[in-house]
């Protein structure tokens, strides 16, 4: 029992320790459990200030999942704010999966979640991928008409798999069924075969996947909802989308699925394989089905509801 409150008070220390020296990054802006980054560069904050609600005599704190959440003891700022856009029901962040809305000194949430709660705004983390805060409505409604129809041009690669990391085999498992339609290029870290990307293409991703047909992209895991960058960056750069995630439902009021290929990880993909075979061998279709508008008629409302969302209800916060 000793030992136990000897380390608790050791943490309580540590935890105090991080607000009163840590993560400063502006007067009136604090973040905690962030990767490295500058509060007056995150998208939030860029979109606080575009639309002015970051008044100055206003302190926020912003907190994410990759440290321990109890620093929300430990800070009397009087905005506070949970913005994630890592999956909180998987192994690694399970700590989060409540969104932090069973902290009643949480103002404000902001995941990827289907929840109902006066306190939280579904914002995934492809939307701040895809669409500058800074924009405005005319903005976004262009830009998703490019995702819509995105530049398709000459394109006489297979397919890339851009990926850090393979925590479930789940690209992995792709690539092997694949592998013998047609050369996969992998340039990352994932079954790295080919340095173009940076030799060539100076890290550009975009630019590097407009060469390509398909694009490997599913998810690291699985939960409904759960969609990052990876199904957009494979729409904006005009490839056809290999993916696994978010039940394979992925953003079904705003993406086409029929031009999509859904994988099922763990079941029966031989039509997905025959599927991708018969469109890389047969040019006509191959074009025929690249052409498809990615994104759904009306999908630019969908869109721009959740901005307004999201400046409402910081109004709300605010007020």
């Amino acid at each position: 029992m000793l030992k136990r409150i000897i380390s608790n008070i050791k943490t309580n220390q540590q935890l105090r320790r991080k607000v009163e020296t840590g993560n400063k990054a502006q007067d009136n802006v604090w973040l905690y459990n962030f990767w490295k980054v500058r509060a007056e560069d995150m998208w939030l904050t860029r979109f606080l200030r575009y639309h002015g609600l970051m008044p100055s005599n206003k302190r926020f704190s912003f907190y994410s999942v990759f440290g321990n959440r109890r620093v929300v003891n430990y800070d009397n700022r009087e905005v506070k704010i949970f913005i994630t856009g890592e999956n909180v029901h998987s192994h690694n962040f399970r700590a989060y999966s409540d969104n932090m809305l069973s902290e009643k000194k949480i103002d404000l949430s902001l995941g990827f979640d289907y929840i109902d709660d006066a306190r939280y705004v579904r914002m995934p983390l492809w939307l701040r991928t895809q669409f500058a805060p800074e924009w405005s409505e005319k903005e976004i409604i262009e830009h998703v008409n490019r995702l819509r129809y995105p530049g398709i041009g000459e394109r006489d690669k297979f397919a890339a798999l851009v990926a850090r990391y393979d925590w479930g085999n789940t690209r992995s498992q792709i690539y092997e069924s694949l592998k013998n339609v047609g050369h996969i290029q992998c340039p990352s870290k994932v079954l790295h075969n080919d340095e173009t990307l940076k030799t060539e293409f100076n890290d550009d991703k975009p630019a590097y996947l407009r060469q390509f047909c398909f694009n490997v992209c599913p998810e690291n895991s699985n939960y409904k909802g759960y969609v990052t960058e990876k199904m957009f960056d494979a729409v904006a750069s005009g490839c056809i989308p290999i993916y696994w995630g978010s039940d394979n439902q992925p953003e079904p009021d705003v993406l086409n699925h029929e031009a999509i290929i859904l994988w099922s990880i763990g079941g029966d993909n031989s039509q997905n394989v025959s599927k991708i075979q018969h469109l890389w061998e047969n040019k006509g279709e191959l074009n025929d089905f690249l052409h498809q508008p990615r994104l759904k008629d009306g999908a630019e409302e969908k869109i721009l509801l959740m901005f307004n969302k999201l400046e409402d209800k910081f109004k709300q916060v605010l007020s």
